[in-house]
This record gives structure tokens, C-alpha cells and sequence, in this order.
């Protein structure tokens, strides 16, 4: 059982170039621990080879409102399409491959992405987002590469 419980809210990430990452920011929460105002600024993130960036809550309250804004992120991919029948498994200690290449959100009451730029170097047939009971999700010049027969999933 986890001994930390409590409210995270008012949280800036700002200004940070990452490279070969497994991932360049998972966010999630559990029971206990819900999580409010989260904004990622000028991040910029290279050879990012295991997850999406994600937003996640596995309680039952949503996470609150997260902002990604002004942000480059660059996937390997070569991904395969996600089984419409698998489901998502709880994060655990490690990255964890998730069903989207670029933004994977679930149970968030409102995910706001702007000026984020997705790039990916090897197609990759998962959907660029994937938003599993986003109430509110807004997408302001968010650019990413087009791949055939693969499409924003919600």
C-alpha cells in the first residue's frame, strides 16, 4: 500500500530537453492520491523509444486539467496496430507500451495540447493519440505526420 496520500496540484515542468527516453512524461494516479493542475512547457524530447507520452488515472476521480505546450517530441515507432480487443494494463514500475505512438489519456476531465509538434521516424500503425473518457480535449497547432489508415482514437 502506498504511505504518500494527497492532492498534486499546481505543477510546472519546464524547459527540459530529454533523449533516448523510454518515455518523456508519464503521469498517472491511483486512490488517494488525485492530481489537479499539471502544465509541461518547452519540452523537447528525442529517440523516445517505449511509450507515448501519458496522462493517466486508475482512480476514481479523474486526473483535473493537464497542459502540454510548446513541445517537440520525436518517437522511433515502428509500432504494430493495437488489437481493438486488448486492453491498456495499470502502469507499473517501467514504460509500458500503450496503444498510441504520441499522446495516450485516460480518465482526464481536460488534456489541453498546444504548439506540440509529434514526429515519429518510422511509421508506426497506432493511432498519434489515444484518449480513453477525456472529457475535454483540445488540440491548438498540434502537427504530426499523416500515416495511411491510421487516425486519432477516442
Amino acid at each position: 500500500m502506498d504511505a504518500t496520500r494527497g492532492l498534486l496540484d499546481d505543477v510546472l515542468l519546464a524547459n527540459n530537453t530529454m533523449e533516448q527516453v523510454a518515455s518523456p512524461v508519464t503521469l498517472w494516479t491511483k486512490s488517494g492520491n488525485p492530481v489537479g493542475r499539471v502544465t509541461i512547457s518547452g519540452l523537447n524530447a528525442t529517440g523516445v523509444y517505449r511509450s507515448a507520452l501519458s496522462v493517466e488515472s486508475w482512480a476514481d476521480a479523474p486526473v483535473t486539467n493537464v497542459v502540454v505546450r510548446n513541445a517537440g517530441i520525436e518517437f522511433t515507432g515502428g509500432g504494430k496496430a493495437w488489437p481493438a480487443e486488448q486492453t491498456v494494463k495499470g502502469p507499473g514500475v517501467d514504460a509500458r507500451p500503450l496503444p498510441a505512438w504520441g499522446v495516450y489519456a485516460r480518465h482526464v476531465e481536460r488534456l489541453t495540447l498546444e504548439d506540440v509538434r509529434l514526429s515519429v521516424n518510422t511509421e508506426d500503425q497506432r493511432p498519434v493519440i489515444f484518449a480513453d473518457a477525456v472529457r475535454d480535449l483540445r488540440l491548438d497547432n498540434v502537427r504530426y505526420p499523416r500515416i495511411a489508415g491510421v487516425t486519432i482514437r477516442s
